[in-house]
Formats: C-alpha cells, sequence, structure tokens
C-alpha cells in the first residue's frame, strides 16, 4: 500500500458525504506525513493498516468538525477563556497530573472518547452512554492486545483526560506520527513549522465543548488539554499564546 493525500481525502469524502477540509493549512501536513510513510517508515502491512486508519480518521474527524460550525455558526461564539495545558517532558507523570487535574470540577478536560471524535459534540444526557465511549474502549482492548506492554507504560481510558493528539493530528502537526513510526524527515519538519493554525484548530474544536461544559454543571469551566512534548515546544514559538496557563510535574 502506497499512501497517496489525494486518495486519502477522497476517502474521507465519500466515508462521510462531506467535501469542505475547512483552512488548506493542514494540507502541507498531510503531504509531508504522506511522503515520510512512504519513504522513511519502511511500514509492515499491519502498520500500514494502522497508519491509513489514523490519517483516515483525523481527515473524517476535521471534516465533520467544519459540518458542525456550518451548521450551527454560533459555535464560533463561544469563548476559550485561559486554557491550562498539561507540559512536561516524556515519562515525567504528565498524565498523571493531567488526569488529576481532570478531576477538579472546576476544570474541563478533553476525555479520550471526544478526542477521537468530537462530533456531534457530548450532551450532558449521554455523557456516561454514548457509543463512542464503547468504540474508544474496543480500540484500547485493540491496541492492548498488539501491545501487551503499552498497557504497563500508559494509563489510559476511555472515560478518563488525554493528550490532544488527536486534536493536533487533524492538522498534521504532531508527534502522533513520529511516536509510532520512524520518520525522520517529518519530524525534522515538524520542529520548524509554522503552528499557528494548528492551535487555532485546536480551539476551535475546544470550542464545540464549550456550551456543553455549562450544561454539565451549570458555569463555564476552564479548559484543560495535555501534549506534554509538543506543547512545551510550540507554544513557546507560537504567537498570541497570551491568556494560556501552563503547568508541569515538579
Amino acid at each position: 500500500m502506497t499512501f497517496s493525500a489525494d486518495e486519502l481525502e477522497d476517502g474521507a469524502r465519500a466515508a462521510t458525504g462531506l467535501d469542505d477540509f475547512g483552512s488548506p493549512y493542514y494540507r502541507e501536513g498531510l503531504e509531508r506525513t504522506v511522503e515520510a510513510l512512504n519513504t522513511e517508515a519502511g511500514l509492515n502491512d499491519i502498520g500500514r493498516v494502522i497508519q491509513h486508519a489514523t490519517i483516515s480518521n483525523a481527515l473524517t474527524q476535521r471534516l465533520k468538525v467544519e459540518d458542525t460550525y456550518a451548521l450551527h455558526p454560533e459555535i464560533d461564539e463561544e469563548v476559550v477563556a485561559g486554557p491550562v495545558f498539561v507540559i512536561g517532558l516524556p515519562r515525567t507523570g504528565t498524565t498523571a497530573l493531567s488526569q488529576l487535574v481532570a478531576a477538579d470540577p472546576r476544570f474541563r478536560s478533553l476525555r479520550m472518547w471526544e478526542s477521537q471524535a468530537p462530533t456531534p459534540p457530548p450532551e450532558a444526557a449521554t455523557q456516561h452512554t454514548d457509543p463512542r465511549i464503547a468504540q474508544a474502549e474496543a480500540g484500547l482492548e485493540m491496541l492492548y492486545d498488539m501491545f501487551p506492554l503499552m498497557k504497563t507504560l500508559y494509563n489510559s481510558e476511555a472515560k478518563a483526560a488525554t493528550e490532544c493528539q488527536d486534536l493536533m493530528g487533524m492538522s498534521f502537526r504532531t508527534f502522533h506520527f513520529d511516536g509510532a513510526v520512524r520518520v525522520p524527515g517529518y519530524l525534522a519538519w515538524l520542529m520548524d513549522c509554522d503552528m499557528r493554525e494548528t492551535y487555532t484548530f485546536h480551539r476551535r474544536v475546544l470550542k464545540l465543548r464549550s456550551g456543553t461544559a455549562r450544561r454539565f454543571c451549570g458555569i463555564s469551566r476552564r479548559r484543560c488539554t495535555c501534549l506534554p512534548s509538543m506543547h512545551s515546544l510550540t507554544l513557546t514559538r507560537t504567537p498570541n499564546s497570551c491568556g494560556v496557563t501552563v503547568i508541569q510535574p515538579r
């Protein structure tokens, strides 16, 4: 299997019946990802299937986010005030810290099942029974069956706070790909690319959940998100990141 950006986009369009990916900014990242997978990664059959599914889902979710905004333009009026980012080096307790912060009712953290499929926006009435929860749990079980050691390295639950790899992945600017396969060319580009619109899209997804945050508890809660290594490197070189609170393990 050789990856093609055009074919991957066509597949996402066919799967959703949608056509608007929003800003074309994501396309460069998609092309860089595809090039690296084709020329550097040395994927086996299972690896190709996994990466094809990962990219297809990122494109599919991007289409659905843009469609939700088209149907409900008022979402853009939502305010994401003072988001909290958990940062730090790998294996330093950032996951534990983010899940600890998520236990505080003053914060609205990104949950794994929302990260993988953020639309339609979650509702209070179904926040514990949404079918996307079962889908996320099934995906985790598949991962653990394939890589049993992962369960001992990283605590992940469908309803628990998670990193925003998937949100950044919808712009194809994330360590998500380098963390799964060897793509040094993509990583070199990522370390020096423009991240501004990545965070703009990130905020768009958080806005989808702003209204539902109020419906969960009657108040607007601060958003807490975690992608430790990525945010550590990119927030410092991203203009207009003022208003962001950063916390890290000690």
